[in-house]
């Protein structure tokens, strides 16, 4: 499996019917970092610029520390770029806290998502 592949089957459920090959082809220029876990793939982070964002296949989501995996990708680009964004869809409560928990700060809203930025390394 890929870590787009990985990616599309943590998200699918959020993703309206939209097929891997769609998947693929809107997601065409953004980076799939994997997260593995006891040699396994179990999820990734997707970057795009100072835009991240992180999927883990449900059965990882408890099992997985992420805060070295984020702390090796998020800092660098805060570094690059001075802060790092993300979004999360508005019902994702699990997103909402780990984006807390790693320091990001509501910027603004919109119909669908809370949209977050994070200025401090952790």
């Amino acid at each position: 499996m890929t870590p787009s592949e990985c990616v599309f089957e943590a998200i699918r459920g959020r993703l309206g019917g939209m097929t891997l090959d769609a998947f693929r082809r809107a997601l065409w220029d953004w980076d799939f970092i994997p997260i593995e876990q006891s040699g396994l793939m179990v999820g990734a982070v997707m970057r795009k610029g100072n835009e991240m964002h992180i999927a883990l296949v449900p059965e990882a989501r408890n099992m997985v520390y992420l805060r070295g995996i984020i702390r090796r990708e998020l800092n660098p680009v805060i570094d690059d770029f001075g802060f790092v964004k993300t979004s999360v869809a508005k019902d994702h409560e699990i997103g909402h806290r780990l984006a807390k928990i790693l320091g990001f700060k509501v910027t603004h809203e919109d119909a669908n998502c809370v949209h977050y930025e994070c200025v401090g390394k952790i």
